[in-house]
Order: structure tokens, then sequence, then C-alpha cells
């Protein structure tokens, strides 16, 4: 679903794609296994959402419905996908699945041999825009009026969609119409039904066998939800629902019961394209209510006779920090809904149940023994009993969070390498950075030769392939970065910025949201991290990151006065320092480091051509399933090999080329 954290962490979330792989239960051999597969957005993504990342294998509900059942599992969604059309690049579900790229070749081999695809990809196609405004074109029957008007002048910064129809500054993403000349408007969301139609025949052409289960989207709205801006809940405020379609008739729209079931009915609307299609192409698919799901488990909680709707009801326990994702229990709640459809088709595991215990009575063990909230240690025995108890899928998971809720998770060194001559190379392969295959979204290979001949130590720039199945990446500035090279770095961004300078960049810096990227984002990511950073000890914080991902920045002196200036500063008020450039030593040489595992293996193309890749995993090979970080293997006319690997939610693109 939406992205919030890009400019937050960023070398941190490329270390977090290159990094994970899944973790198997099964040791069966994989011929024997049923095969599912998912595609889709950031739901089904799982890198926002299960906290602390490196458990990500343990919370995703993609990896948890696989290991609970010994299925083969294989992740290929993507953050931001649309069901057409994406968030950073021109591609959504739709284009990708009919995309002949080679770096799509591992997504299609998988969706051959699938026996369930699993989509979650709706969610973008509404939250792409601004949920706040779509919920105030609803409610409000002047809405067209009161713009033509001028009366929509609090939203400078936030286009109206109609605001965007007329400017053409993006799709517009609905139908809107009035009902019977009253004003209400009903919305459609094109082309969704259409994209749909032509996913199903996709995944048809590729694989007629496998049963197609699409995900509907859950409710995230709850009360302090940040989807509502001030402006938009004071608009709302003055809107009479004169029908009652939300509430109690001709009461003016305030409560966050109000609220919610405004977004209910967008969700209705956007939800009932799947049964729309459905009526048309009987058995196409199969859908999992989401939405039903957590509105039964938000129910659970009441508060005065009614469903608690607070920042702190076990509803909103579902919701991630960012107010959109689905948190640990959100992902647990899909997985149990998944499961029970599995156990319908039959083809569920019966030790399904047991197996998630097991997985959830090693992270007990594993992260919370030992670990004292408020002076209280954590009853471990307690928790144990608790899950041992539980009957079925959602019973073991609301033990699970009940007990560890509020406590800080122990995180762990990263796994280490292990030997494996059948996965890895027979010797250590160096290879330099590819410029001609290396970019950013709409910046190519000038934009990056530009930028790597003025920051990057070429000599001390490198990713390691070792024959012990390990790898080494690292990224390093060079000399005088902080010092003289700093002009002609602005001058050079001046090319495609004008007025970029450092008086630019002091304002962006004292501007920079560090609290609300922390707090939403970096602390849920990694437990601890802010405790670090405001005891004024980043080089602890960062360590936490590097015994979770393996990654790391190495060669900030933390004894200068200056840098104990900026962490001073950013302490106590969780700003960056407007001189922030002038505050870090001249002679600075940063290096940016990621430690991993890695396996070399064969797969073949739709095209039946076989193609080599390069798997990056922290857990190393596994039989069951691949992570989705790969590079793909070509040689040039020299016979030089060259590595190409794309992560398509940011659009970046890394080439490698071996060192000669």
């Amino acid at each position: 679903m939406k992205k919030r954290f890009f400019g937050i962490l960023a070398v941190v979330v490329l270390a977090v794609t290159l990094t994970f792989g899944m973790v198997a239960c099964s040791k069966n051999p994989p011929e024997d296994k049923y095969t599912i597969v998912y595609i889709g957005d950031s739901i089904a993504e799982a890198l926002i959402g299960p906290s602390p990342l490196s458990e990500r294998d343990n919370y995703g509900y993609y990896a948890l419905v696989g290991r609970t059942n010994g299925f083969k599992y294989y992740n290929h969604s993507v953050s931001g996908h649309k069901t057409s059309t994406g968030i950073v690049s021109d591609e959504g579900l739709l284009e990708v699945l009919e995309s002949d790229t080679e770096d799509a070749a591992l997504l299609k081999s998988h969706l051959q041999e699938a026996d369930m695809i699993h989509i979650s990809v709706l969610g973008n196609n509404m939250l792409q825009y601004n949920l706040g405004l779509l919920m105030l074109e609803v409610a409000d029957p002047d809405f067209e009026e009161k713009y033509e008007a001028g009366k929509l002048s609090d939203f400078p910064e936030d286009k109206t969609l109609i605001n965007a129809l007329e400017e053409g500054s993006i799709d517009y993403p609905l139908e809107r119409e009035s009902v019977d000349g009253t004003g209400i408007v009903e919305f459609a969301f094109p082309p969704t039904l259409s994209d749909i139609d032509g996913i199903v025949t996709r995944l048809k052409e590729l694989n007629a066998d496998a049963t197609i289960v699409f995900q509907k989207v859950y409710n995230p709205f709850f009360k302090g939800s940040k989807h509502l801006s001030e402006a938009v809940t004071a608009k709302l405020a003055e809107i009479k629902d004169v029908d009652g379609r939300f509430g109690p008739k001709n009461e003016y729209i305030t409560t966050i019961e109000q609220q919610r079931k405004l977004t209910d009915y967008l969700l209705d609307r956007l939800n009932g394209i799947l049964d729309m299609y459905l009526e048309e192409h009987k058995g196409a698919f199969i859908t999992v209510d989401a939405h039903e799901a957590f509105q039964k488990v938000a129910e659970m909680d009441k508060k005065d006779g009614k469903v608690n709707l607070s920042e702190d009801s076990l509803g909103r326990k579902c919701i991630y920090e960012d107010w959109t994702h689905p948190s640990n229990l959100g992902h647990a709640i899909i997985a149990s809904m998944t499961q029970d459809l599995l156990d319908e088709l039959g083809v569920g595991s019966p030790d399904a149940v047991s197996n998630y215990k097991a997985i959830k009575l090693e992270q007990i063990n594993r992260l919370y023994k030992g670990v004292v909230k408020d002076g209280v240690p954590f009853d471990a025995n307690a928790a144990i009993n608790a899950i041992n108890s539980a009957s079925t899928y959602m019973d073991v998971s609301l033990a699970y969070f009940k007990a560890i809720e509020g406590f800080t998770p122990n995180i762990g060194s990263t796994s280490t390498a292990t030997n494996n001559k059948a996965t890895s190379f027979n010797k250590t392969m160096r290879f330099n950075i590819d410029t001609a295959e290396t970019g950013l979204m709409q910046y190519g290979e000038f934009f990056v030769t530009m930028l790597k001949d003025l920051l990057v130590d070429e000599e001390n720039t490198f990713a390691e392939f070792k024959a012990d199945g390990s790898m080494h990446f690292q990224l390093q500035t060079k000399a005088g970065l902080f010092g003289e090279l700093l002009d002609d770095v602005f001058s050079a961004i001046n090319l495609f910025a004008d007025g970029f300078d450092k008086n630019k960049v002091g304002e962006m810096l004292a501007n920079f949201d560090i609290s609300g990227g922390v707090d939403s984002m970096v602390e849920p990511m990694f437990p601890g991290f802010k405790a670090k950073l405001k005891a004024e000890d980043l080089k602890g914080a960062l360590e936490i990151i590097e015994r979770s991902l393996g990654f790391n920045i190495v060669g900030l002196d933390y004894e200068d006065a200056g840098v104990k200036q900026i962490l001073k500063y950013v302490a106590q008020n969780d700003k960056l320092p407007s001189n922030l450039l002038d505050l870090i030593p001249k002679d600075t040489v940063l290096k940016l480091t990621f430690d991993s595992q890695y396996y070399v293996r064969d797969v073949k193309g739709e095209d039946g051509k076989t193609y080599t890749g390069i798997f990056i995993s922290s857990i190393g090979a596994r039989e069951d399933t691949q992570p989705f970080a790969v590079f793909n293997v070509t040689y040039d006319k020299n016979g030089a090999m060259k590595l190409f690997l794309r992560i398509r939610f940011m659009d970046l693109r890394i080439g490698l080329i071996e060192a000669k």
C-alpha cells in the first residue's frame, strides 16, 4: 500500500530488500510440495509491518502460511503496486505479468509451478490518492459547488480529485456520479475492473490449473488516523449526514464511527469490484475477506457497549504504526484467514496449528526471555503455557501478542555463512559497479556516473562473493567529500535541481521529520533504536541495525566535538541541525557495508530458457523458497560476468561487472 518512507533511512531499505529470504519448516523434497506464490503490493511484501524487521519470516503472513503448512512458497509482491501503472515507475501488477524482461523470468517460472496464486493488490488503487479527500467528496453533496466557488482553498498542498481531474496532474481514479440527482456520490475505480480481467487472463495463460485467490482490503481507519488531516476533519464536521448513511440522520460528521463508516463505504465499492467480476466469470478465482476478518477482531474489544475504535484498541493494534499496513497481529489475522481457506479446500496441513505454536514458542525463548519492562521481567513460562493451551490459529496469535505487549525484544546477530560448495562460487568473486546498468527511478547512467565520479572511491567500492557462501558489499566515499569536494557536488546536482546549495540543504535538514520517521518506521523495524538515539548513542543505534540486517555505516568519529554536537541536538530536538555539514569533520570518509549470504541457482523462464541467478539471503539456500532479491547473470563480449538486480518498488537498478 502507500509508501511513506522514501527519504527515511533509504539505504537501510535497500539493505532490507537485499537481506531477507524466508525460512522453511519442512525438509520434504520440493517436487512433493504444494506451492503458493504471492504477488501484489506491500501488504503481502511485508517489508513494512513486521516488527522487528529481522523477524519478517516469523510474522509476515506469506511465510507463516508457507511454513506452517510445509509448502513451497515464493513472494514476488512489490510495494506501491496498483492493478496497473505503479506509483514510482510505469509498472503495476499487470505490466509486470506482461513483461518479457529477464528480471521477470523468475516470477513467471514460479507462477507456472504454483498450485495457488495469492494476490493482494487493490489497496493502492484507493490509497495512492488522498483518503481524507475521498471521504470528503463522498460525504458532501455540495462538493462540486463548493469547489467551483473556491471554498476548498484550505487544501493548497493536497489537490482534490476535481483539481487533479481538471489539471490532468494525476490519472483520475474514480467514476463519480450523483444518485437520482441527490448529490450523493457513487464511485467506481476504473480501470480496476478491466485490470482484474487482464491479470486473471494472464495468470490463466501462465498456469491454467492454479487456484487464484484475491484478498480484499481491510479498514485501517481508527481514531488518530494520519489519513485524515486537520483540514479535512474540520470540513467533514461542517457536513450534515442528511440521509444517515454514516450514522444518525441529520448529524454532523464528527465521530470516529462516522468517519470509519465513510471509509467502509469506499472499501465496499473497491472490494465489490471483485464480486462484480465473479458475477460475470463464475469460479475465476476465490476471495478472502480481510475487511471482514479485521472487523471481527476489532469487535472483540467493546467499550461502553460500542466497538472500541480508540488509538489503543485491539482493532488499532492490527494496523502498523504508519496507519496503513498490517502489524504483526494484522499479518497473523491474514494468515489465520488464509489457513481457513486452505483447510476448506483440503490442502492445508493438519499440523498447521502445532507448527504455528512451534514458531511462536521459538520466538518467546529467543526474543523475550530475560527481557525486563519497568522493572518487571517477562514471564516466559506464562506465555508458553498460554500458547500451548490455545486450540486455533487465531487463539495462538492472541495469546502470543497479549504476552509480549510492551516488551522490547532482543535482536540477535545475523546468521553466519556456511560453506556450501553446491550453491556458491568455488573462489572469491569480486565485482565493480557497472554504471551503464545502474540507476534510480528516472535517473539513469549519466546521473549515476556523475555522482560516482564525485562521491565514490571506486577502488574501495565493490561487491564480493566468497566461496563459503558469504557476501560483502561496501560503498566508500571519496576523501575530501565533506571538505573541498562538497562545492563540486552541489554544482553538479544544480544541473538537475537549480538552486541546490549548502543553504538549501541546511533548510531541508532542519525541516526533516526525524521524530515521525523514527516513530512510524525505524523504531518498529529496529526496536531500541529510538532509545539509543535519545541517549546520543548513534553507534549503538546503528549496531542494532547491523545485528538485524548485516548493514552498517562506519567511519564517523563519535568522539569528535562536532559529531557530539550533532547527536546532542538530535537527541534534544528530534531534528537535524541546519549546519550539519559544517559539523562533520572534513576528513571523514564513510563506508556503507552490507554482509549477508548468497547462493547460485539456475531457473527456467516462461520461454523455456535457463537463467542463472545469484540469490541474496541471510539464511542461505533453501529448497522450499527463494528470496526475491536476485542478480541475473550474463556475460559481456569479453567473457566477464555481469550481474543485474532490479528492486521494482524503488525502480532501483544495480549493475555489477566482474573485476579484472
